[in-house]
């Protein structure tokens, strides 16, 4: 991990609370160490395994965050499918499992479980 950003609210009681996600690609910034050090001292971005790469791409077509993003191209897509099961697949030592077919309904079952569980 290169960083990630933390944010604090407070509660009723004056408490300071993490008030979003923490340590996610989301909220830091992926990098892969093996290739760090070079690919700064060659003015290179570093091999990003976060959004920051959805981010560079949308940047390169052009597009500065304003308005309606356009159509995200179907190599960005499985690029970015692969990185993220890359980063699956290093952070946990696990084989990432592929699951075919419509999620809505793993959704509502993994919500149902956890509800009933907690």
């Amino acid at each position: 991990m290169l960083d990630t950003k933390i944010e604090f609210g407070i509660d009723e009681r004056g408490n300071p609370i993490i008030i979003d996600e923490l340590l996610t690609r989301d909220s830091s910034r992926f990098v892969l160490a093996a290739t760090y050090k070079e690919r700064l001292a060659n003015r290179e971005e570093p091999d990003h395994f976060d959004k920051e790469y959805l981010r560079l791409a949308y940047t390169a077509a052009g597009y500065r965050g304003e308005g309606v993003p356009p159509e995200m191209p179907l190599w960005l897509k499985e690029e970015l499918s692969r990185r993220y099961v890359e980063l699956f697949e290093k952070i946990t030592g696990q084989r990432f499992e592929y699951l075919l077919g419509p999620i809505s309904q793993r959704i509502l079952t993994n919500l149902e479980n956890y509800l009933r569980n907690n």
